[in-house]
């Protein structure tokens, strides 16, 4: 009797100690949501482009070190990347790492920081923050 009891606490403990499979970055995430916070008027083109982004056009791709993000099918653009935590810092403009919250349940969350919105002349028109939600 001891011996089974022994075998059932052995076989407990492994099962308990099984790896639960952790969500994952890597692979490809589609255009699903977009929301964007202005703290001015909001922008004549803000409906399209957040109409754009709903219909699935974009298929962000993550590997080890980069994303490439496709826009209708045809690669866009691809930028470095690396991760601390629960943020990424995407390489999106030169040497400049662009730091982004990211979530991962059933969906990936990014939520970009604060940004300077200015004119086609360079005029300051105020800031905005963004979120972009993918789904799998």
């Amino acid at each position: 009797m001891k011996k089974y009891i022994l075998i059932l606490f052995i076989g407990f403990t492994y099962w308990g100690c099984e790896d639960k499979k952790e969500k994952s970055l890597i692979g490809n995430w589609k255009s699903y949501d977009v929301s964007y916070d202005f703290s001015h008027s909001v922008p004549e083109n803000n409906d399209s482009v957040t109409n754009i982004f709903k219909n699935g056009t974009y298929i962000y791709n993550f590997t080890d070190e980069k994303l490439t993000i496709y826009e209708n099918g045809l690669e866009k653009e691809e930028y470095l990347y690396y991760k601390i935590a629960d943020t990424l810092f995407i390489n999106f403009v030169s040497e400049y790492f662009l730091p982004v919250n990211y979530n991962l349940s059933k969906k990936l969350t990014l939520s970009y920081p604060q940004q300077i919105l200015t004119s086609s002349t360079g005029d300051e028109l105020g800031t905005f923050t963004f979120i972009q939600v993918f789904k799998r």
